[in-house]
């Protein structure tokens, strides 16, 4: 074939046809080609191909470009591409063609390759880029999600040390996961977009590729950012130095103002999420000046009067909903009264209802107008809360009331100094029982405990409250003699001559059904003006849910101890009570 005869460098671009056949030596009469692309000839097929790189053979070529050419190849080795060994290949674009493995060889034959696309792959090494040392720009995307229950690979691109620009999109990460957070001393340009919740297996390398990295273009559109808490998405933007930034349909709703901390980018490519609303310094703490920020076809209601008062060249915020309101009047006042940036806008205010025919930059609100739904919503807000203080002070008292009077009951107690029998002294017919009690003993503590506690008291505590150079004096049920008083008179009696009375709590205590008799009696006897106290001491770790209601009232409101195993902390807990046993003593 001569059609090309005489042509010393040939540029042929033959995109979008519907070629079917090649023949192989239609280029014979070119020594030098500096851009062939076949781009979607979706019929040109694999053989069609082998004909091309036949024909290529020993010939200079700069760029070769076959993406949709209906290219289908099991295993994709160096055979395919040897013919161009010496031509010295500058760029090959391979996408979306239907192959299904490159093999660690498949880029041998080209390894002066400084750009490479590829796509819809199923299976690639780390060795499949290894030969590749000049590759400046790679791109790969539209991986098939295809889980097939086996174990990921990592395939590491930190080998591409002049690699400057990386584009990858669409990825599956069931299959592959590529690495690359050591590429970036030589990576200007990165695009990681469209993986969906796939980001989340590239979540940790790209933060760490922004916390060390400079960029002129940062892409991260397409990723479901959403989903990540404010605390995630500012750990993950802490840091980033770009010239531009790209963060588009990520369905971001509210922007956290720590997202752009310790931030630097020029321009901020916002665009097609579901942001809301632009509140107060959200971009105030950027550390550049910024030159533009897209917020355009989001859905905006409300913009902070300040909020874009750093953006100095442009603001595109066209196909949104920004209402005519009071909320928005220092915003619209902001816009009309500014000299730059730019700012592109739709020409009529939003509603609820529908889009109005209320020119935005011509709407004015009065101060009655504003001030009254202010002192409205101030009106209702302070009946509506006058009303909940109420009822929630009324559900309080209601729900806390045994708890304040059984306070009450104890600050009376508390409040009187020594000890008053229980009897009426006007009563003459208690006299002599007045003349017995008071000649009686009295003690310092009443103990209350279980059986299994019986050594306990006598062994230790016992020792330690009756010996030393303070000595407290204790009583409990074992001292009621048999036979000379009721066990019920011998119990009150012997708690009514005590100044304190101590409870022991245990499970088995809490099970057995004196205590609830002793509880009762404690308590009946500060109804009565008496001047006891109640101790209580956990002598187990018992949360509040398993204990009676009186049990929760004595431990909220009285002394309570906690005994502890630990013998440091035991020193501290007989220090404890025996000063309080001795309040009432030496008063």
């Amino acid at each position: 074939m001569d059609q090309f005869k005489g042509v010393a460098i040939l540029t042929l671009v033959l995109d979008d046809n519907d070629i079917q056949e090649i023949e192989p030596n239609f280029l014979s009469n070119i020594t030098q080609i500096k851009l062939l692309t076949f781009d979607y000839n979706r019929k040109l097929g694999k053989t069609n191909l082998m004909h091309l790189v036949k024909g290529l053979e020993g010939k200079p070529i700069d760029n070769l470009q076959l993406s949709g050419c209906g290219i289908v190849i099991d295993k994709f080795n160096s055979t395919i591409l040897e013919p161009l060994r010496k031509s010295n290949l500058q760029l090959l674009a391979l996408s979306d063609n239907l192959i299904d493995t490159y093999e660690a060889d498949a880029f041998e034959p080209v390894n002066s390759l400084r750009a490479l696309e590829i796509s819809n792959f199923m299976v690639i090494t780390s060795e499949t880029f290894t030969p590749l040392k000049n590759l400046v720009s790679l791109t790969m995307h539209d991986m098939s999600v295809l889980y097939a229950g086996s174990p990921n690979v990592n395939v590491s691109l930190n080998e591409l040390g002049k690699l400057k620009q990386l584009i990858l999109y669409k990825l599956d990460f069931y299959r592959i996961i590529f690495t690359f957070s050591s590429v970036t001393t030589s990576l200007s340009n990165f695009s990681l977009t469209d993986l969906g919740k796939s980001f989340e297996a590239y979540h940790k390398q790209v933060s760490k590729m922004i916390a060390t990295a400079y960029f002129n273009d940062l892409a991260l559109s397409g990723n479901l950012l959403f989903h990540y808490s404010d605390t995630e998405l500012c750990e993950l933007f802490n840091g980033v130095r770009t010239q531009n930034i790209f963060l588009r349909e990520n369905f971001f709703k509210i922007l956290p103002i720590c997202m752009f901390q310790n931030f630097s980018a020029r321009s901020i490519d916002l665009s097609k999420n579901r942001i809301i609303y632009i509140q107060k310094d959200l971009f105030k703490n950027v550390k550049v000046q910024i030159w533009g920020i897209d917020l355009a076809e989001n859905s905006i209601s409300l913009i902070d009067g300040t909020a874009l008062a750093k953006v100095k060249s442009w603001i595109n915020i066209e196909y949104n909903l920004l209402e005519c309101n009071c909320a928005t009047q220092p915003f619209i006042n902001w816009l009309k009264q500014r000299k730059r940036p730019q700012v592109f806008h739709d020409p009529f205010c939003a509603s609820s209802t529908g889009p109005t025919n209320e020119e935005l930059v011509k709407f004015e609100s009065t101060w009655v107008q504003c001030n009254m739904e202010t002192f409205v919503r101030i009106i209702s807000l302070s009946v509506s809360s006058v009303i909940l203080i109420g009822i929630l002070t009324a559900s309080l008292l209601k729900y806390f009331w045994q708890d304040i009077k059984y306070m009450q009951l104890v600050k009376r107690a508390n409040q009187h100094n020594g000890y008053i029998p229980i009897v009426d002294p006007n009563d003459n017919q208690n006299d002599i029982l007045i003349d017995d009690i008071q000649d009686d003993e009295i003690y310092d503590a009443f103990i209350s405990y279980h059986s299994e506690k019986r050594i306990w008291v006598r062994d230790v505590m016992t020792p330690e409250l009756t010996k030393g150079n303070v000595q407290f004096s204790l009583i409990h049920d074992d001292n009621i003699v048999p036979g000379q008083e009721s066990y019920f008179g011998g119990l009150m009696s012997h708690m009514d001559r005590s100044r304190h009375i101590i409870f022991l709590v245990t499970r088995g205590w809490m099970q057995e059904g004196w205590n609830e008799f002793e509880m009762d009696s404690a308590i009946d006897m500060l109804t009565q003006t008496k001047r006891h106290t109640l101790i209580v001491v956990l002598m187990e770790h018992i949360p509040q849910k398993e204990m009676s209601h009186k049990l929760k009232l004595m431990v909220r409101h009285n002394v309570c101890f906690k005994w502890s195993e630990e013998e440091g902390k035991q020193r501290k807990f007989w220090r404890d009570l025996k000063l309080e046993l001795g309040k009432k003593r030496y008063k």
